[in-house]
């Protein structure tokens, strides 16, 4: 049995895992005190150390005599006084009638002439039969467990588990086949799917190649008919390079052409159609095109800034217009003379 384990006390008796040295018991006295108890108080404790169990099962020699140092005597007392306590626990749990019977009966005379080792002895006497009255009284009802499966809780969870069980089991089987019979269903139907698209992209394969082979190839050479097309060639330009050379000829400017397109453009500024018709062999295209390749070499707009210095005064042109305008109109109303010398003739006649 385990040092650190405490006996199970629903064990019996006769369980080996149970049995344990039998120690003095404290509480109540021994066997052999009880039979000598005429004896003297020394020769009590030299036969009661004869008898105490030793650690390989032999009895205790007694290797110092009552007329030893206190000290010694003390130690002593304390080594019965626990093997002592053991011994009779064990007593009170195998025959606790015998015991009672034991204490009863017992009737220890008070002597006065006791030793200091006697005192010492009957104190720590009174104080374990008091600690094991309060211990027996405040210890649960229940022994202590080994484990949890030794209490009656434990042992009722697994009664009310088993019963539980056998309405879980069903239900959880049922849940189980559920949950197969749909991955089944599901496998299934993917598998059909897979089947039915592979045969529809081999149908499309098929259908495919086919149309290839049924396609018809038209002839590489046409006939005349289809031949026949209209061609335009109209703005067709045969020689590129000989219609450039010939437009450069076209637009040769000489001095004289030069001089009269600097002068109008001095008098008419950019307005190359007035230009133009100053210059008999010139379009107003050519007057432009000209324009734009002499720009920086005439510098027409200093000349043009210096004509209009050159010009009159505003008001001067104004007086101008008025008596172009007087004359305009006096050209337009006829004399007097001659209108009333036709009437004159007129009137003689009738």
């Amino acid at each position: 049995m385990p040092v650190g384990k405490r006996a199970r006390l629903s064990l019996q008796p006769d369980d080996p895992d149970t049995k344990q040295h039998l120690l003095p018991d404290t509480l109540s006295p021994p066997i052999e005190w009880m039979e000598h108890h005429d004896r003297p108080r020394e020769s009590q404790a030299e036969a009661m150390l004869s008898t105490l169990p030793g650690e390989d099962g032999r009895r205790f020699q007694q290797e110092h005599s009552i007329e030893d140092d206190p000290l010694d005597e003390i130690d002593i007392v304390d080594v019965e006084t626990d093997q002592a306590e053991l011994h009779t626990s064990d007593l009170r749990k195998r025959h606790p009638d015998d015991v009672a019977d034991v204490e009863d009966s017992q009737d220890i005379p008070a002597m006065n002439h006791r030793g200091i080792s006697e005192v010492v002895y009957a104190e720590n006497k009174e104080k374990t039969r008091i600690a094991y009255a309060v211990l027996d009284t405040s210890g649960p009802v229940e022994p202590v467990y080994h484990q949890p499966s030794d209490t009656a809780i434990h042992r009722e969870n697994k009664k009310n588990y088993l019963e539980f069980r056998e309405t879980l089991t069903p239900n959880f089987n049922a849940k189980a086949r559920e949950r197969q019979g749909r991955a089944e269903h599901l496998s299934s139907a993917c598998n059909e799917w897979q089947e039915q698209l592979r045969l529809s992209l081999q149908e499309q394969l098929r259908e495919e190649r086919r149309k290839r082979s049924s396609a018809i190839i038209p002839p590489l050479l046409t006939d005349d008919e289809r031949s026949s097309c209209d061609v335009d060639l109209q703005s067709l330009v045969e020689d590129p390079l000989a219609e450039l050379k010939k437009s450069y000829l076209t637009n040769v400017w000489d001095d004289q052409e030069k001089t009269i397109f600097r002068e109008k453009f001095i008098e008419h500024p950019k307005k190359f159609g007035i230009i133009a018709s100053y210059l008999d062999r010139k379009s107003v295209a050519d007057c432009v095109q000209y324009y734009y390749l002499s720009k920086k070499s005439e510098n027409y707009k200093q000349l043009t800034r210096k004509q209009r210095t050159k010009k009159r005064p505003r008001h001067h042109r104004a007086r101008v217009r008025r008596a172009s305008q007087r004359k305009a109109l006096q050209s337009s109303v006829p004399k007097r003379d001659s209108v009333s010398s036709s009437g004159s003739s007129s009137l003689g006649a009738v």
